[in-house]
């Protein structure tokens, strides 16, 4: 068992105030049950934890029934350590709710390292949304580590075989970690957050499809982030490409992400250009729709380093010269020429012939 894995629960009175009903739980077939009163024993059998935190209120633990004592009895016999017993309000207004968060953050703080498994069986009220919200909060902030949300769902199993299945909730963080990556990258189109996503959640999955996909969204945002046009068009195009192997991949095993991929790709895809390396009048547009996303972005910067570099192709396309407009040297001159207006400055015969195409056009 690893002394890092630690499950966080709630307790509350049982079915109609009288206590737990032995019921058999299990993950993905009945076959493969455990018996007991207290879903906690199953899930820390299951996961091997013998770690357990446990949040229940001042009339849980009054309660004539006992389930607490009860629980407690069931904990010793399987060599579960009871870590915390915390006890906080019924939740029955907004003040104390808010007495509730503070309580689960107070408490979990000073468990900063270990893995979290969270089961809201038992959650009374909004204590499971209260809970959840809870996590994400130190997950954000201080970067803790959530491995499994379980539910288990006794009104869905067979009562009369007393079989319960143990819902895996787990892909509610999942989702909400994506969709604040795709947010993030939309955005500023930064990929920061969507790397460090792939590296903690997909590092053993699939690892060709997503180290693919996270080398496109990396390139990408550096291309776009130093205004290296020709580059941002083939790189978002890679982008396109790794989204599509990777849809395919997520529509059996997580559908629910393919929405945020879509709208990715949607946005994404304005940013291809068919040649990239040539100077006609769709790079010029391209340039355009490109100084068009810094600004909405918020990217100002970029935008008038764009702004620049589109106005020097700009004129190299009507004076014809749209075979030199890589070449950085050549650039420069125009650039020199356009801003240099002195007459009685000194030009050689290649920028005298430039100066004039730029006169005429």
């Amino acid at each position: 068992m690893s002394q890092n894995n630690l499950l966080v629960s709630f307790l509350g009175l049982g079915s109609a105030g009288k206590g737990y009903e032995t019921t058999k739980y299990y993950l993905n077939t009945p076959d493969d049950f455990i018996e007991t009163k207290f879903i906690v024993i199953a899930i820390c059998k299951f996961y091997k934890i013998d770690q357990l935190i446990i949040f229940t209120t001042k009339s849980v633990k009054e309660s004539a029934s006992s389930p607490l004592s009860e629980l407690k009895e069931e904990l010793i016999k399987n060599k579960i350590n009871l870590l915390e017993e915390e006890i906080i309000p019924e939740g029955k207004n907004s003040l104390e709710q808010k007495e509730i968060f503070k309580k689960i953050l107070n408490l979990l703080k000073k468990y900063h390292d270990y893995n979290f498994y969270l089961d809201i069986t038992h959650g009374f009220r909004s204590l499971p949304l209260i809970f959840f919200s809870s996590l994400l909060y130190l997950n954000n902030i201080y970067n803790y580590h959530i491995e499994k949300i379980f539910y288990g769902a006794y009104e869905a199993g067979d009562k009369n075989k007393k079989e319960t299945p143990i819902f895996d909730l787990s892909y509610l963080i999942e989702l909400i970690e994506w969709s604040t990556g795709v947010n993030l990258f939309m955005n500023r189109y930064d990929s920061f957050f969507l790397e460090k996503l792939i590296n903690k959640k997909y590092k053993n999955l699939n690892p060709k499809s997503f180290s693919s996909l996270k080398s496109s969204f990396k390139s990408f945002s550096n291309e776009f982030s130093n205004v290296r046009v020709t580059k941002i068009s083939e790189k978002a195009k890679s982008i396109l490409i790794s989204l599509d192997k990777l849809k395919k991949e997520l529509e059996q095993d997580a559908p629910y992400l393919i929405p945020m991929l879509d709208k990715t790709k949607e946005d994404i895809d304005k940013l291809t250009l068919e040649d990239p390396k040539i100077l006609d009048i769709n790079q010029l547009k391209f340039q355009i729709t490109l100084m068009e996303k810094y600004l909405e972005k918020n990217l100002i910067l970029q935008s008038v380093v764009l702004l620049r570099e589109f106005i020097v192709s700009l004129v190299l396309f009507k004076i014809n010269k749209t075979d030199k407009w890589d070449d950085y040297k050549f650039r420069q001159k125009v650039i020199k020429l356009i801003i240099n207006n002195d007459p009685f400055s000194a030009l050689n015969d290649e920028e005298i012939e430039i100066k004039n195409s730029i006169k005429k056009n």
